[in-house]
């Protein structure tokens, strides 16, 4: 199969001749964060931590793991998650890892939650159960379509949450743009 498909960089599209999903170039070029700790306050999240910025190769990396039927890519996103911020997410002494829910007719299209699998894989990773307690239960146009003031109005009202008493949640999505959606969840939660 790689002589008829060969693997290629998610990034940049280069070939690869090893095992990998990006080539050394890539890799080394990540825009990573200095400091996973966003300062922006994001009411009603107690922290925000981000690992890359939004920037050079990683919109087409997230791209192929979104809509191009890579949901294999989201064990590589949580690798580079937790290069950057492990220690911070392991003192923080969660007790549930939560994804944003995606509505079931996006899923059925898409196939995947992307945000669901990269939270499965930190579940996993961090030895911390995986909750499904957050549903998406309207339909809300497309996010990245939308500008800031419309993003903040179609996320109203569309999750619900079975009830929670005390836990600490890592809630996780795989794009934080706005804060949105994030915002949303978090007062749902």
């Amino acid at each position: 199969l790689d002589i008829l498909f060969p693997r290629r960089c998610i990034f940049c599209g280069e070939l690869l001749d090893e095992d990998n999903v990006s080539c050394t170039q890539c890799e080394r070029s990540l825009p990573f964060r200095e400091n996973p700790l966003c300062d922006e306050m994001m009411e009603p999240l107690d922290r925000l931590y981000c690992a890359l910025t939004y920037e050079k190769q990683v919109p087409k990396g997230m791209a192929n793991f979104k809509f191009h039927g890579k949901s294999h890519l989201a064990a590589y996103f949580v690798q580079l998650m937790l290069r950057q911020m492990r220690k911070q997410l392991e003192e923080e002494h969660i007790d549930l890892v939560v994804a944003v829910p995606m509505h079931r007719s996006k899923r059925r299209r898409r196939g995947y939650n992307q945000a669901e699998l990269l939270a499965k894989q930190l579940s996993a990773e961090l030895n911390i159960p995986h909750s499904t307690c957050l549903k998406k239960i309207r339909r809300s146009a497309t996010q990245h379509e939308l500008s800031g003031r419309e993003r903040r109005s179609a996320q109203k009202g569309s999750y619900s949450c079975e009830a929670l008493q005390g836990q600490r949640v890592l809630l996780v999505d795989d794009i934080c743009t706005t804060g949105s959606t994030l915002k949303e969840c978090a007062r749902v939660l």
